[in-house]
């Protein structure tokens, strides 16, 4: 008999969930809030283990024809003095990989693409009231649906609202490309330049105690005036960007960490489980990975209950000591006190050339 499973949010983790079950012979549902389902966005950083994943998934061929590699980058002062270097060549040396950077709307496109290919189903505007009645219709119940999650607060209550972060985050990208990345650190202040696809480059910036602007314009040129006479091309990147493509939001995270990803038989994915700050770039990869691993459990055999809590097991301890390490390297990055024994201790922990 196949079984059904009716995804709710049309998200990374979502499709990623869905193309991995439907994969395995699952009939699935994917049923997206938005009139659309919502490609925008600015680059992510796919880790080894996240391509891994995608190739799970048989994507790995197309992943490498879109993404580009992320070869070096530093951490240095707003005063422009280089402190150490992003780990992005460590993790080249240790794995035999690149971390790998692409727009979201590249890799959304992929994967929608992928689930449309294997015939799952795909709804738009549809708001879930009642996730509980979902699952009285189908075998299984994925919450994919952020941040905000219909399902994790119908299953686990208002106490799992998301925690403030106390930082608003800023992103874009401009139409071409650099001769520096990384990031920039200063008091309650990061500015960060990655890759982003050929000819385009992404940028982001974080400040404490700040919020969004409900004009994109006057918040570029609040941007502008907050990194004044940091290094380049700071200040050029931001020149360079188009209000209409800026990102903006105040930045939230999963505090207290649930007790179980799982309930029943609805089951928790990406930031619905596991919300994190972006300070390790990280929360795209565990998304596709939860997909993947939720698919890979479910297709072992005929125990659902087993199954998702083999899922579980798997997934809920690496993930939330993510958020317990990027919500502390937000803290570090974003500190506005001791910037100079911060300075010296990043300054110490460089490795050392070779």
């Amino acid at each position: 008999m196949t079984r059904s499973a009716a995804i709710v949010g049309a998200g990374v983790g979502g499709l990623s969930a869905a193309l991995g079950l439907s994969r395995a012979g699952w009939r699935v549902s994917v049923l997206e809030k938005w009139p659309q389902v919502v490609g925008t966005g600015a680059a992510l950083g796919l880790w080894p283990d996240a391509q891994s994943a995608l190739e799970r998934l048989g994507l790995g061929d197309e992943l490498r024809r879109t993404a580009v590699p992320y070869e070096h980058g530093e951490i240095r002062t707003s005063e422009g003095r280089r402190l150490t270097p992003l780990p992005v060549s460590r993790i080249r040396r240790t794995t035999g990989r690149f971390v790998l950077l692409l727009s979201r709307t590249s890799l959304m496109n992929m994967l929608l693409g992928a689930v449309t290919r294997h015939g799952v189903t795909v709804e738009t505007d549809v708001r879930i009231t009642d996730p509980q009645q979902l699952a009285t219709e189908h075998d299984v119940v994925v919450g994919a649906d952020g941040l905000r999650s219909a399902v994790r607060r119908a299953y686990f209550g208002d106490a799992t609202a998301p925690r403030d972060a106390q930082f608003t985050a800023w992103r874009g990208s401009v139409e071409t490309e650099t001769n520096w990345y990384g990031e920039t650190w200063g008091k309650g202040q990061i500015f960060g330049i990655t890759p982003m696809e050929p000819g385009r480059t992404n940028w982001y910036a974080a400040v404490r105690h700040e919020s969004p602007r409900d004009d994109a314009g006057l918040a570029l040129q609040h941007l502008l005036a907050l990194y004044e006479g940091w290094p380049a091309p700071i200040e050029e990147v931001l020149s360079s960007s188009k209000p209409e493509a800026l990102l903006q939001h105040q930045v939230f995270d999963l505090t207290p960490p649930l007790p179980s990803y799982v309930r029943g038989n609805a089951v928790l994915v990406g930031d619905a489980a596991h919300a994190m700050t972006p300070s390790l770039g990280q929360g795209a990869c565990q998304a596709v990975i939860d997909g993947v691993a939720l698919a890979g459990a479910l297709a072992q055999g005929d125990d659902v209950a087993a199954a998702l809590r083999a899922y579980d097991d798997e997934r809920r301890r690496p993930t939330q000591r993510l958020v317990v390490g990027s919500a502390r390297a937000s803290r570090i990055g974003l500190a506005e006190q001791w910037l100079g024994l911060r300075s010296a201790v990043l300054r110490m922990s460089a490795p050392v050339a070779r």
